[in-house]
């Protein structure tokens, strides 16, 4: 029996632009005959990393933290994964959880910047064709040329 990954057709599409609405990544694209669409992504976590001897104060948005992570200078790490973006580097009417710490790395990272980064997407990428609501993890880079 196949999988629903392993089943689902991907399609090509064209990056126009992203923004947050609520804990969702809207993606407005177009796809191969150069229609308008829109992808929402459901699950895409935001983090940041601490050193890995500090010790992390409890907070109910934290989704994960994970050990064994290196700062460029080798330094051990951990990374600490939270529910929003604004979990992680505050909004006006929020402090973000970041403030807790003396040091921390790549909480200074625009969210839609971290998910373009994670996702590896430029101009083009490959999504399952016909979902609207989808993974971040089905998402695929893909090349300029066609």
């Amino acid at each position: 029996m196949h999988s629903d990954k392993q089943t689902q057709q991907l399609e090509k599409y064209l990056f126009i632009t992203a923004e947050h609405v609520g804990n969702k990544i809207y993606i407005y694209c177009r796809d191969s005959n150069y229609k308008k669409c829109i992808k929402i992504v459901k699950d895409f976590s935001y983090y940041f990393y601490v050193k890995e001897d500090v010790e992390v104060p409890e907070n109910p948005n934290i989704i994960a933290i994970k050990s064994g992570y290196r700062g460029l200078f080798g330094e051990p790490l951990k990374k600490i994964i939270m529910v929003s973006p604004e979990d992680v580097g505050g909004s006006k009417h929020k402090q973000g959880f970041r403030e807790k710490f003396k040091q921390h790395w790549e909480a200074d990272i625009p969210s839609l910047e971290r998910f373009v980064i994670d996702t590896g997407i430029k101009k083009y990428f490959y999504a399952p064709k016909d979902k609207v609501e989808i993974s971040w993890r089905d998402i695929r880079a893909a090349e300029e040329s066609a």
